[in-house]
């Protein structure tokens, strides 16, 4: 939280190098159990898939076994690179900080609208005009996400929405079906065991030789490529204590750093104490 606050930047990993690669293999499978080797739907009397032509079906069937194999092990990191970070739209969930924050942590709330046009803007003097940024900053926040196709995901769970996406992924131009943007749509499944975390994902995909450098930053087991996704101060709306026995000197500190007599860049934050209780 620390982090992202004094560096106003998210990281964006990519998930051949975490457990969501595993999630990626999910996707895969799931598509696996739809469409057959040979390209026809499974079952057959699946009759909206086969209103991709077939010759589609079995492109991107030939992909997903190459680069995302049965065996659960990606082979092929010649995928167009990405970068992964996530969210939820559920601010205050028990469930969250069980999973996420036990014993304490914290929630950071952003505007998607502020996040999704400070990543769209390109041109410095554009973005100097459109957020509170010195001249310098907003060069900064524009050379972070030059060559970078940013884009926010929300998350279907399971297989009963998976063929609509299908369906709309046939009618693009450029799409799945020619074996391109694998990793942007398999991250936006996952299994329905998931669901209640209401999960949106933003997927940071490199486009050109002008995409910032990757970086590195260790894991639990491995070494893990990320890049830095900075934001303009008006992105960040909350900081939410989660629960745990000192929440309220939490609190306290984060009042006395933000602290500014309504002048400052973080003057507009909303700093508050989670409202689930907390049971030691």
């Amino acid at each position: 939280m620390l982090g992202i606050i004094e560096s106003r930047s998210l990281w964006a990993s990519n998930p051949l190098y975490l457990n969501d690669a595993q999630e990626l293999v999910f996707a895969a499978e799931l598509i696996r159990s739809l469409i057959g080797a040979d390209g026809k739907p499974m079952p057959e009397t699946n009759t909206r898939l086969a209103a991709i032509p077939i010759g589609r079906r079995q492109l991107l069937r030939q992909a997903l076994d190459t680069r995302y194999p049965s065996s659960g092990e990606v082979t092929d990191l010649h995928e167009e690179t990405a970068y992964v970070t996530s969210f939820t739209t559920t601010s205050d969930s028990l469930d969250m900080w069980r999973g996420y924050g036990p014993g304490g942590g914290f929630s950071l709330g952003f505007d998607r609208t502020i996040l999704e046009s400070a990543f769209a803007i390109d041109d410095s003097e554009k973005a100097f005009e459109s957020f509170q940024l010195t001249c310098g900053e907003a060069k900064d926040l524009v050379l972070a996400h030059v060559g970078l196709e940013v884009q926010f995901l929300d998350i279907t769970y399971g297989a009963d929405e998976i063929v609509s996406l299908l369906l709309e992924e046939s009618d693009k131009e450029h799409s799945i079906f020619d074996g391109d943007f694998l990793v942007p749509f398999l991250a936006s499944v996952k299994h329905q065991a998931f669901a209640s975390e209401h999960e949106v994902r933003l997927v940071a995909r490199a486009t050109g030789d002008l995409s910032p450098s990757m970086l590195l930053r260790g894991g639990p087991t491995n070494l893990v490529p990320y890049v830095r996704l900075q934001f303009p101060f008006e992105a960040l709306k909350s900081i939410t204590v989660g629960p745990g026995p000192y929440a309220d000197r939490s609190l306290a500190a984060l009042k006395a750093r933000f602290a500014d007599g309504g002048r400052g860049e973080w003057f507009h934050v909303d700093l508050r104490i989670s409202e689930v209780p907390y049971i030691p």
